[in-house]
């Protein structure tokens, strides 16, 4: 089934994004934005260069532009009364086999890579993320899924046990600055692709993230238990901190040999989100858009528009963009 990460096309030159760090690079900017997104790309496909993982994922469909880059600024020009984004998308060790090159797989492992992230995102001034009272919605598509419910849980863990105030702040700031997050086909429970596909890999090149996505992985139980009890407002409360959505890919995924199935079951899919969309694309295409009409944009759209307008609405003499 290692198949199904098999993508033989080529990738052309990219355009030359911003790189705030080692692990994220900025898709656009904006002088004082209304929302901060942060995309998370998942696995990479065999045959495609991992370092474009965090660009290519979201391209437009048949168009070689990243649509949170070309796209999502025009759209909430008109449908997001004018709000302004400023879109971050992360960059890990994400090939399924790293070991192969022989030198290890120590930095596809999952605390690692959540860690560095945190200091990326949350420390790393140009980036920022969080701070200064701005709304964070964070997408993320495949592990990306499971790697964003790691590192909400990791920041809340950090935000009580830091030794230094400052350090305790900026977390706490991010925590209470989390307006939404995006699960685009993401393996909650695991899936029978991802399980063969460890199957087959040699144990000394297996990213060791893989094995989150293997069917009832014991940590990932863990991880989804942990993410659910923490953002329910209270024990036992209906009301959450912050908004979650599941993207499901409806239709199966064609792999070499003309072999298609679901990747990722829709019951996998589901795992404490407050909205949930069957949509009509593959496990891959699910990421790309071409307009509006796409549904999953037009959800991330109104997640957007309602996240900077409440933030709005909370800052004394704000004026609305309404």
């Amino acid at each position: 089934m290692s198949e199904y990460l098999s993508n033989p096309e080529v990738q052309r030159q990219p355009k030359t994004f911003e790189k705030i760090n080692n692990g994220v690079y900025a898709l656009s900017r904006e002088v004082d934005p209304d929302v901060t997104l942060v995309f998370f790309h998942g696995l990479s496909q065999r045959g495609t260069n991992p370092e474009h993982a965090f660009w290519r994922t979201w391209k437009r469909r048949e168009h070689e532009d990243c649509w949170p880059e070309s796209l999502l600024p025009k759209l909430l020009k008109v449908e997001g009364r004018g709000y302004k984004a400023s879109v971050l998308s992360v960059s890990y060790e994400s090939r399924p086999d790293p070991g192969k090159d022989g030198k290890g797989t120590e930095a596809s492992d999952e605390y690692r890579i959540v860690e560095n992230l945190v200091n990326d995102l949350i420390f790393d001034e140009d980036a920022d993320v969080g701070q200064k009272g701005v709304p964070v919605i964070l997408v993320g598509h495949d592990l990306g899924g499971i790697l964003i419910k790691r590192f909400v849980l990791m920041v809340e863990d950090k935000a009580y046990t830091a030794s230094e105030e400052k350090v305790r702040r900026k977390l706490k700031n991010f925590l209470e600055n989390l307006s939404s997050v995006f699960f685009y086909s993401t393996p909650h429970y695991g899936a029978e692709a991802f399980e063969q596909l460890a199957a087959k890999l040699k144990k000394s090149d297996a990213n060791q993230t893989l094995r989150l996505m293997t069917i009832l992985h014991k940590e990932t139980a863990r991880i989804n238990d942990d993410f659910g009890k923490y953002r329910r407002a209270e024990q036992g409360s209906k009301k959450s901190k912050f908004t979650t959505y599941g993207i499901h890919a409806g239709r199966a995924t064609t792999l070499e040999g003309g072999l298609s199935i679901p990747i990722v079951p829709e019951g996998s899919a589901r795992s404490d989100v407050d909205h949930f969309y069957s949509v009509r694309a593959d496990h891959f295409g699910i990421c790309q858009v071409d307009d509006f009409s796409t549904t999953h944009l037009r959800t991330l759209i109104g997640a957007i528009r309602d996240a900077a307008s409440n933030n709005i609405n909370l800052k004394p003499g704000a004026s609305s963009h309404c």
